[in-house]
């Protein structure tokens, strides 16, 4: 442990003009867990707050992404990021930065989003089958999301629900038509389909 003199002088100097410059004490920003992590749905609109003692002199606190600041302000304790979320920021980096010219302090957030269903089906377009031939039919979200519900419907009618997979077992001619997979979560719904003929 370091004597308290000398935990004072690690977070102050003395500028060239013989002021004493103190480093910000602290960075908060709220609505974050303890992993930093923050956790949105696609399309959302999203405020982040950073807030700081500046230190002195007063300084900047900015919000960074991963290439550059997206926002930047001179001699204020807080500065609210906002922004709708799309999914070019799902596992994404963020840092609210804390800067009075001689020290900097930093925390960073990543954002985690529940992206909108990408759909897509193999087989898909237009296929092919032979009557008392065995189909199966996958539906994948591209996103791969938790708690996503699957949907197979044929000429309007429902199918089946909660299964990827569509089994089509001694296809008939009856069978000839538009198969779609709808995959929903929390961000919306996502839709592809398949032609049998």
């Amino acid at each position: 442990m370091l004597p308290k003199a000398m935990s004072v002088l690690i977070n102050a100097a003395l500028s060239s003009t013989g002021l004493l410059w103190i480093a910000p004490n602290s960075i908060l920003v709220t609505g974050i867990r303890n992993d930093n992590i923050v956790h949105f749905v696609e399309g959302q609109i999203v405020h982040l707050e950073c807030k700081s003692d500046l230190g002195t002199p007063k300084g900047t606190l900015r919000w960074e992404n991963e290439t550059k600041t997206v926002l930047l302000v001179n001699s204020s304790d807080n500065v609210i990021l906002t922004l709708k979320t799309n999914r070019l920021h799902h596992l994404k980096y963020f840092r609210c930065v804390v800067d009075n010219g001689f020290f900097e302090l930093s925390r960073e957030v990543q954002f985690k989003l529940l992206l909108v269903p990408r759909v897509t089906i193999q087989p898909s377009g237009n296929k092919e089958v032979n009557e008392s031939e065995d189909l199966r039919i996958l539906c994948k979200n591209d996103n791969d999301s938790p708690g996503d519900i699957f949907t197979w419907t044929f000429e309007g009618r429902i199918l089946i629900e909660q299964q990827p997979i569509l089994w089509l077992l001694s296809i008939t001619k009856h069978d000839s038509g538009q198969y779609i997979c709808k995959v929903s979560n929390d961000a919306g719904d996502g839709r592809a389909s398949v032609n049998l003929w």
